[in-house]
């Protein structure tokens, strides 16, 4: 398993430009593979748009995963009030909402608890158009998406976004919200199923 220290120049471009960076970083090391990658929340962009470069390299990609990714192509949707489908999605999803997502925000703005963070991330509206001004194209192979039992009110449907840009989108539902997945007991059922995952990958 490999870490990239990306600097802030690589961070601050396109989303193209930053997976043929880190696709040549990795290479050093690994010239021909097989590759796995996992991205979580936006950084599953840069490891779909890293797949797919590899792909058309004819190079093998056994897995890549997502972490509640964004779909870019989400920014062209819009959701009216009156589309009965996101309302019942809204409606399935309060409970766990209410679960997962108010003691959350209760303790980050009441308590006004420490970032846990490791490293720096770029402001929010960077990485926002970032992905806007990326045009996602077709990857001819597998996407496992893990989403995040809990949405925001309004819940995202990026998953179904994916499925028309890859051959095929295999989605595990795990505990928790967007960011909380990644911690306590959230964490531990989510590893399970991607242990699982590169299990089944890498003895296919």
């Amino acid at each position: 398993m490999y870490a990239i220290d990306g600097s802030k120049e690589i961070l601050s471009a396109s989303v193209e430009e930053t997976a043929s960076s880190y696709i040549d970083e990795i290479r050093k090391m690994l010239p021909n593979g097989p590759f796995l990658f996992l991205g979580f929340s936006s950084g599953g962009v840069i490891a779909f748009e890293m797949a797919r470069q590899l792909h058309a390299m004819n190079c093998e990609v056994l897995f890549l995963g997502m972490l509640d990714t964004f779909c870019p192509i989400d920014f062209k949707k819009k959701t009216s009030l009156s589309d009965t489908a996101a309302i019942a999605r809204s409606l399935k999803n309060f409970p766990f909402w209410l679960y997962y997502y108010v003691p959350f925000w209760l303790n980050h703005y009441m308590k006004k608890t420490k970032d846990e963070s490791l490293f720096e991330e770029p402001p929010i509206h960077e990485v926002i158009k970032r992905l806007h001004d990326y045009t996602p194209h077709y990857y001819k192979g597998r996407i496992v998406f893990y989403r995040s039992r809990a949405q925001g009110i309004i819940p995202a449907t990026a998953h179904e976004s994916w499925r028309t840009l890859a051959e095929q989108v295999e989605v595990h539902i795990v505990p928790g919200h967007h960011t909380g997945i990644l911690k306590g007991s959230a964490v531990r059922a989510l590893a399970k199923k991607i242990n699982a995952e590169l299990y089944r990958s890498v003895k296919k």
